[in-house]
């Protein structure tokens, strides 16, 4: 199954498998930093353990998207590359500005705008959830 709507071309990067496999390993890099965190110095847990829980949530919300799509949300499939891209980013950033004491406060904001956008693209695609084919709900 693909995330395309009937007629549209064929792309290797919208189908569900590879968005969900990509949630799967986003998510599970993201608990094994969250890990990692615990044991390393308390003082930056707090900024570690904010990027690692976004990161979690924004791959469940990329799983999330499926069931969008299944209900009829077929825009839905928009969502997963702004929630896996600006999580990654926002916790890669993160672990960089923590081990580097670099200031990386615009890549940060980006990462986030990505993660807002994937919101907004699954709130605009819920207008179609439960949709029939005549248009009305």
């Amino acid at each position: 199954m693909t995330f395309l709507e009937p007629g549209e071309p064929k792309s290797p990067w919208w189908t569900r498998r590879m968005w969900m496999r990509l949630a799967a390993i986003n998510a599970l890099i993201s608990v094994v930093a969250l890990i990692g965190v615990r044991s390393g110095n308390p003082v930056q847990f707090d900024n570690l353990q904010l990027a690692a829980q976004l990161q979690f949530m924004h791959s469940m919300a990329t799983i999330a998207c499926a069931t969008f799509m299944n209900t009829g949300a077929q825009r839905a499939r928009f969502a997963p590359p702004f929630f896996l891209a600006g999580s990654s980013a926002y916790s890669i950033l993160t672990h960089l500005n923590q081990a580097t004491s670099a200031t990386i406060a615009y890549g940060q904001t980006l990462a986030i705008g990505g993660m807002i956008a994937g919101w907004l693209v699954l709130v605009l695609a819920g207008r179609d959830v439960d949709r029939d084919q005549s248009g009305i709900r």
